[in-house]
């Protein structure tokens, strides 16, 4: 069979030398999570978005887990604090919540829309964030 032009191959990877010269001074360093190229990714996405910091995570699990963590640091959240998710959402919505210690069950509750304009509109309270959709 013949290769299609800008066709995906399965199974295949096309790596520049630069690529491996740099996952091997990584492999080479001993360090495999936080280190150099890590280190200067974060602060020039910081420099970027005019920001004094910028954390990377391994996941977009994980961000989720420090963006409800950070709600819970600057809004003073409590256990009895309610989050109200959309009942067609992604599971990590509801497992960042036991992780910084809001029951995802117990005080969690699911939304279900009842009009079609599938917009979201916060409402603020003393307890909680309201996502209407």
């Amino acid at each position: 069979m013949d290769k299609i032009k800008n066709q995906i191959g399965v199974g295949t990877a096309n790596i520049s030398n630069r690529a491996k010269e740099y996952v091997n001074d990584v492999l080479n360093s001993g360090r495999l999570s936080y280190g150099k190229y890590l280190k200067k990714f974060e602060e020039e996405f910081a420099r970027e978005h005019e920001k004094k910091y910028a954390v990377m995570m391994n996941s977009g699990t994980s961000a989720l887990r420090l963006a409800l963590a950070c709600l819970k640091e600057k809004y003073n959240w409590g256990p009895e604090t309610e989050i109200i998710l959309p009942a067609v959402t992604f599971i990590a919505d509801f497992n960042g919540c036991p992780s910084i210690h809001l029951s995802t069950f117990a005080t969690s509750s699911l939304y279900f829309p009842t009009s079609r304009s599938y917009r979201c509109q916060e409402k603020k309270s003393s307890r909680s964030l309201f996502c209407r959709i």
